[in-house]
């Protein structure tokens, strides 16, 4: 008896670390590693660092990858897609708060 449970036990967390260890997907893997990004404050390399945000709430330009662009919602953007550029959704331009990552 307790073989069985034992053997199914064993199927059990090699299941579980089969699904915990799957592969990101390709269109996702660009922004793997970053999602602890969104809620920061994004700051271009041009501007000065704000005021009152704290320096572990912010990112900056220059920290992200050379491959990735960051704009707002109402931003131009060419369509041109890439797997392994980093998109950095931004809410607006007096905030800039990363509000979302996507790749392409």
């Amino acid at each position: 008896m307790y073989t069985k449970i034992t053997a199914n036990l064993f199927l059990i967390l090699l299941l579980v670390s089969f699904v915990l260890s799957a592969p990101v997907s390709q269109d996702e893997a660009c922004k793997y590693g970053y999602d602890y990004l969104i809620g920061k404050t994004y700051v271009f390399d041009k501007d000065r660092d704000p005021e009152g945000v704290p320096p572990y709430q912010l990112v900056h330009q220059r920290d992200l990858p050379k491959n990735h662009r960051a704009y707002y919602p109402d931003s131009f953007i060419i369509l041109n897609y890439d797997p392994s550029r980093l998109n950095v959704h931004l809410n607006d331009e007096s905030e800039n708060k990363i509000i979302r990552l996507s790749c392409g």
